[in-house]
Order: C-alpha cells, then sequence, then structure tokens
C-alpha cells in the first residue's frame, strides 16, 4: 500500500488511467510513479531506449565531435580538458560555446531522452546552459543572474521558467523529491520531449538513480504553431559573461541522447555515381578524391548515414580506398545540390596530401578483376555522421583512391540514406 505524503510537503498527484496515483516510498525515498516510469508519450519506460549520440570526455575534447566558439574579449577565456571533463572559464564580456557537429534525428512519435551532467556556473553576472539546442531552436536547462531556469527557445527567442516557478518540483525542498538542489555542484540534467510540433516537454533531475520531473511545459491546446521550429537539435553546452562581470567556470562532463522506443531505419537513399566521367588518378601513390558529399546549405539538421561504396578499376590498375573525414582537396572540387545533399565529383587535379585529414573512416585494396581480383563493394558502419560547426561549415565525407600503379581510370558510388 502507498505510504501517506509526509506532513507539510505540497505532493502534486498526476492522473494515470482514471486512477490517481499517489507518491510511493521505496527503500524511503519517494517517488511519483506516473512520471518516472512513462515516457514522454505516456508509454511504460522498460529500458529500450536506443542511442543514438554518447560522449564520454575521458581523454581529450573529442573534436570530431564537439566544435567549439570562444569569443575571448577579456583575454581570460579558456576551455581546457581536465578530469575527464572540459572546464570552461569567461571573464567579463566572454562567451564558450561547446556544441555537437552532428544533430540528433528526432523520429516522430518517440520521445527523445536527452542527459546532460555538468556544473552550472556560480556569479550572478553569469549565463550557464545546457541541454539541446543551437542559436536558433531547443530546450534546456540554464543559470542566470543567480537564478535557475528551464528553457523553450523558438525562432532565436528564449521563453524562460524560474525555478521558483517549476510546477512539479522546485527543487528547495519543500517538492515530491524532498531534496534542496545545490546547483554549484556536479548535477544529472534530464529533458525528454514528444515533438509533433506540438508535444510536451519535462524537464528532470536524477536523484539517487530516480528521475524526478522538475517542470512540465504542454503545447496541446495551448499554441497555434510550433513551439521549436526543428526538433533534429545538438547537445549544447554554454558559458558567457557579462560586461563588467566576474571571472566563472562552467564544467562540461558527459552526455547522451536516446530515442525511447527504439528507432527505425527510415529515410531516402540515394546513390551517386561518376557514371561516364572516371577519375583520371594518374600519379602512383597519390591520393584523389573520386565522390564527396556534405549537408546541404540550409539543411544542417538533416541527418546522413553513409550506407554503401563502391569502386572499381576500368585499367589495369590495383588502387587503395579511403573514406576521409574533411581532408584537404587541391584544385577544384565543386559541390551542387542533389536531394538534401550537396556532391562533389573528382577529377585528375584533385589529389589530398597524405594525413591532409581529420579521420581515415574506412579503407581497404582492391586488385583489378582483370587479374582475378574482384571491385569495392562494401558497406560503411561508423557513427561519425555529417554535421557542420557552430558557425556553419559543413563536414564533408570523401571517398578517395590512391593507384598502386600510374594511370588509374576509377569509377565509383556512393549511396547514402537522408533522414528528415
Amino acid at each position: 500500500m502507498a505510504s501517506r505524503p509526509r506532513s507539510g510537503v505540497n505532493y502534486p498527484t498526476y492522473l494515470l488511467d482514471e486512477d490517481k496515483v499517489e507518491i510511493s516510498r521505496t527503500n524511503g525515498l519517494p517517488f511519483i510513479a506516473a512520471e518516472a516510469q512513462r515516457d514522454a508519450f505516456g508509454r511504460l519506460r522498460v529500458s529500450e531506449v536506443e542511442t543514438i549520440f554518447d560522449s564520454k570526455l575521458l581523454y581529450d575534447k573529442n573534436t570530431l565531435f564537439w566544435d567549439e566558439s570562444v569569443t575571448n574579449n577579456s583575454t581570460n577565456a579558456s576551455s581546457d580538458f581536465s578530469s575527464s571533463s572540459v572546464v570552461m572559464t569567461c571573464g567579463a564580456s566572454d562567451t564558450i560555446i561547446r556544441q555537437t557537429r552532428m544533430r540528433f534525428n528526432y523520429q516522430s512519435g518517440k520521445s527523445q531522452l536527452g542527459v546532460f551532467t555538468g556544473v552550472m556556473p556560480t556569479e550572478s553576472t553569469s549565463t550557464g546552459r545546457m541541454g539541446m539546442l543551437d542559436g536558433d531552436n531547443g530546450l534546456f536547462f540554464e543559470y542566470s543572474s543567480g537564478t535557475m531556469n528551464v528553457g523553450v527557445r523558438l525562432d532565436g527567442v528564449d521563453t524562460l521558467v524560474s525555478q521558483d516557478n517549476w510546477n512539479v518540483d522546485k527543487m528547495d525542498g519543500t517538492g515530491p523529491s524532498g531534496v534542496t538542489a545545490d546547483f554549484s555542484k556536479a548535477q544529472i540534467y534530464a529533458i525528454d520531449f514528444e515533438w509533433l510540433g506540438v508535444g510536451r516537454v519535462r524537464f528532470a533531475m536524477f536523484l539517487n538513480g530516480l528521475p524526478w520531473v522538475v517542470h512540465e511545459i504542454t503545447h496541446v491546446n495551448a499554441l497555434t504553431g510550433v513551439y521549436i521550429l526543428i526538433p533534429n537539435l545538438p547537445v549544447r553546452y554554454e558559458l558567457s559573461v557579462a560586461a563588467g562581470g566576474a571571472l566563472d567556470t562552467m564544467r562540461q562532463i558527459c552526455s547522451t541522447v536516446g530515442s525511447e522506443g527504439g528507432n527505425q531505419k527510415l529515410g531516402l537513399t540515394r546513390s551517386f555515381s561518376t557514371t561516364t566521367s572516371p577519375v583520371g588518378a594518374d600519379v602512383a601513390d597519390t591520393i584523389y578524391a573520386v565522390v564527396g558529399v556534405r549537408l546541404r546549405s540550409g539543411r544542417l539538421a538533416e541527418t546522413n548515414f553513409i550506407e554503401r561504396i563502391t569502386a572499381m578499376a576500368e585499367t589495369d590498375d590495383d588502387f587503395e580506398w579511403m573514406l576521409l573525414f574533411n581532408p584537404t582537396i587541391a584544385g577544384t572540387f565543386t559541390y551542387s545540390v542533389e536531394g538534401g545533399l550537396e556532391v562533389a565529383y573528382g577529377a585528375t587535379a584533385n589529389t589530398i596530401t597524405e594525413d591532409a585529414w581529420e579521420l581515415r573512416m574506412a579503407g581497404g585494396f582492391i586488385k583489378n578483376t582483370n587479374q582475378g581480383g574482384t571491385a569495392l563493394a562494401t558497406d560503411v558502419l561508423n557513427e561519425l555522421r555529417l554535421g557542420a560547426t557552430i558557425g556553419g561549415t559543413r563536414d564533408e565525407i570523401v571517398l578517395a583512391v590512391r593507384p598502386l600503379t600510374a594511370n588509374l581510370d576509377v569509377q565509383a558510388t556512393m549511396t547514402v540514406r537522408e533522414v528528415t
């Protein structure tokens, strides 16, 4: 039998299947069964969360997945890796933003859950944010002017709800948890949301292994439009200090994004081919760009998966193939719009200097079919996908070849799955 709430504590009740759910206790800790055990769409949570992003900063700042922007007006701004985290330090008029290059696809009808750990700033002249957001849209926790808030950003405009107006647990000792949160210490923040344009958002904190909802916003029957324009959001940590403000710090630790209820393999596949224009890779042991892809301008929120690549020599030559992330390419490597992406096809002038890339994502050797070998045809498995920097510079993934002998003519295709 559920125990009664403590006297003098304002416990909310929730309606579930037409029954009022009371606060019950497990090992002396109260929890709200309806809220803790159901996702944003009201489905019972049974640990079927499919992880679509995971970031642990164990050894460095993980620049393949995180971009960083630093405005250093005070000359004191810094961002330093330390103890499995990144410590951002800002002085007066400084700003540091750390944001994932990739954005994470929201699948309609699924509850998306983001969890973020860190330490907020403490000075009244500072603003710290963490959550799923960019400069235009998002959902976040915020410390600003000495007050903790939760926020929704729509088209660059923030709507904030301060801690003393949180409608489930104010985290001041009077709520269902009975906890007074110290936001100057490391906390586990969580946001789950249904979008569909007009769904609900819940802001929560994990305490003693349990998720405690602190504030809930429902948009159905309340708006005439969407509450955020795009639900495919990056993870972002941000610290800024006002003009004349004191030096302050904020710590980024760990974050993850999951799709509750699975994440089906949807989207449209497109195949891009060199067709009648093979790339003349004329010089042995020189690397040549063959096919490249990047996000389409104005569509940075799309998610794209490189599904499959093929390559074949038209001449009697063997070659090495490689899939490169952000290579530096000589000559004119021109991108043009094809569907939701931009695609470039290589030429003899599009050479790549050895190691002039951020990552070799895949690679291998192919023996020419005229000598009894096989052409390349392989699936690509890599969680690193196309993204962009905070300023909008787009990542490029390029299929390249290195001929083992002179005058290779190579054809190639790249198949990509686009998910909007």
